[in-house]
């Protein structure tokens, strides 16, 4: 009997879901009212500063001969502007990066579900870098497929993808006004 009365009592726990706290279901709402996930806004925002050229993307050279990625602000906010001032400047960089922004995200959302996923927004980012710092490496080392693969950390397969990936987030941002957009190559094998 007791048996009975723990495996009635353990079926109905086991079949109703507790609520989700309000702090997660408010967190969830405002995932999908973003339509993307935070760290596919948070990739995706990083490449429009860039594009918009509130943000720049540098490759420097270290002692190991490889060539790291550095991120730095193009501005430099004057000491003492008042609160419209500054409202007036973060709109402005606002108004700079939206169109970007908006072409960044339909670019990112591969699967044309509506929502940019984590996945989604970390590969335009890595698109984007790996375009930008092949076209600074071909003017510092040249053009030469194989060196620049190394450089890259990539294979010969995965070079030639993330170029015709490139090449097709450099179309999708055509009549954007941007900044800061390396112009797609195209290098011949040997």
């Amino acid at each position: 009997m007791m048996l009975s009365i723990l495996l009635v009592i353990a079926g109905q726990v086991a079949v109703t879901p507790s609520p989700d706290p309000p702090d997660l279901a408010a967190y969830i709402a405002d995932v999908r009212a973003a339509g993307a996930t935070e760290d596919a806004q948070g990739a995706l925002q990083m490449v429009a500063g860039i594009i918009a050229g509130d943000s720049i993307l540098e490759f420097r050279k270290g002692e190991s001969g490889e060539y790291g990625n550095s991120y730095s602000s193009a501005t430099c906010m004057k000491p003492g502007l008042s609160k419209e001032e500054l409202a007036s400047l973060r709109k402005e960089a606002a108004d700079r990066r939206a169109p970007v922004l908006k072409a960044l995200r339909f670019f990112a959302d591969a699967d044309s579900s509506g929502f940019v996923s984590s996945k989604e927004g970390w590969a335009v980012r890595h698109t984007f870098e790996f375009g930008a710092k092949l076209a600074f490496l071909i003017e510092k080392e040249g053009r030469d497929k194989e060196r620049l693969s190394k450089l890259l950390h990539v294979g010969a397969s995965e070079f030639d993808a993330s170029v015709e990936l490139y090449s097709a987030l450099v179309k999708a941002l055509a009549g954007v006004p941007v900044r800061y957009l390396p112009a797609a190559v195209a290098l011949e094998s040997k």
